[in-house]
């Protein structure tokens, strides 16, 4: 996406979080002269945003932001903002008693840049690419300053053969093959077969498995039967374990992401996106510690905010089915939501990807469409700047 705008007639030295959304509105929420962030000041570059947009969300007067600046159609509008009530990062901004509704929609991602005698340049049109970082161009690369950027794990199933998955993220996260999942032939480039009985591979926890308050999930599946639950991953067992996180197909085909906190209750956010069968689709659940999301190839497809702390399950993580105790309440089965189809290229990130990494790494992966459907195992993406 390009950016048409330069935020242009602020006070020099002034500090600004500016926000842009493809083909929406662009808004800039201008601070006092003077005003600190937390140790963030006006001669600081901020390009720790999310402290900046946290400390603004918490002045409960608002004495720190003077006005906002919007464009609508290519035309600058001032509103004069009474109080922040609540900030997302790749969200939305709400207003506290604010009539002007439109701002509760989704307005893109937040940056924060230090304005002194010209104006911050944004980096380019988005995408990370050689030679940008986190820190020198946040509005391209994402937050991610100070956060490991490779997948905790990620399991390419390239193995081709054997009973084991391996984990090419280095961390040895190594997945066994349960009951037989078979792998694909080499013109399907080795992704792993299910067959929605018992099929699933399961790999032992352990401390880079469990989250407090961010993750991505992500996955390549093809689905050979529908209308039924699938597991794509989860963590946690029925009865025994709370699901910690899971990535699954409910039964109306949609896509789901889901957490549980420690009361127990699960969040979940469900795609608008039914899933048909035969067709590969790239699904990527996030939670950023404030809102989950749900995308499918690329594109958002639902979301929901609630800021819960995460439930710590002892429980093996799983890919294609979720692991139980065989007891009464789980149906009396050991194995529930099994998937039938084919998964590849899992990837599991401490973190919340943004919405132009995960479209990144779905362009990156995609190839052999047909007529718009995905007829072909989609390719491992190779050298993600971003990740």
């Amino acid at each position: 996406m390009g950016v048409d705008h330069y935020i242009t007639n602020l006070s020099a030295s002034a500090s600004a979080v500016v926000a842009f959304a493809e083909a929406r509105n662009k808004i800039a929420a201008v601070t006092e002269f003077g005003a600190t962030t937390d140790g963030i000041d006006d001669s600081t570059n901020a390009n720790y945003y999310m402290d900046f947009l946290t400390y603004i969300k918490n002045d409960a007067v608002a004495r720190k932001v003077a006005w906002v600046l919007t464009w609508r159609n290519g035309s600058p509008t001032h509103y004069w903002v009474p109080r922040i009530e609540d900030i997302h990062y790749d969200g939305f901004l709400k207003f506290f008693n604010d009539p002007f509704t439109a701002f509760e929609n989704d307005i893109g991602d937040y940056y924060s840049y230090n304005f002194g005698t010209s104006i911050a340049p944004f980096c380019g049109l988005r995408g990370c690419e050689a030679g940008e970082t986190c820190s020198s161009c946040p509005g391209d690369c994402g937050l991610c300053l100070m956060q490991k950027q490779d997948p905790i794990a990620h399991w390419q199933f390239d193995d081709a053969s054997g009973a084991t998955a391996l984990d090419s993220s280095g961390n040895g996260n190594t997945g066994m093959l349960v009951n037989g999942p078979s792998w694909a032939t080499a013109s399907e480039n080795n992704s792993l077969r299910f067959d929605g009985l018992n099929d699933m591979v399961s790999v032992e926890d352990g401390p880079l498995l469990s989250f407090t308050n961010t993750f991505t999930l992500s996955a390549w599946i093809n689905l050979s039967a529908v209308d039924r639950s699938q597991s794509i991953i989860s963590k946690g067992k029925c009865n025994i374990n709370w699901v910690e996180y899971a990535l699954e197909v409910g039964s109306d085909n949609k896509p789901r992401v889901f957490f549980s906190e420690k009361s127990a209750d699960n969040q979940i956010v469900v795609a608008s996106t039914a899933l048909g069968p035969n067709t590969w689709y790239h699904i990527v659940g996030t939670y950023d510690g404030s809102a989950e999301r749900i995308f499918v190839d690329g594109t958002l497809s639902g979301s929901l905010y609630t800021n819960h702390a995460m439930f710590d399950s002892t429980a093996n993580l799983t890919i294609g089915a979720r692991e139980t105790d065989g007891s009464t309440i789980c149906s009396g089965d050991n194995t529930v939501k099994e998937l039938s189809g084919s998964i590849d290229d899992v990837r599991i990130y401490n973190r919340a990807l943004t919405a132009e990494e995960i479209k990144s790494l779905y362009n990156a992966g995609a190839s052999g469409t047909t007529s718009g459907a995905r007829v072909s195992r989609p390719q491992h993406p190779t050298g993600l700047t971003a990740w």
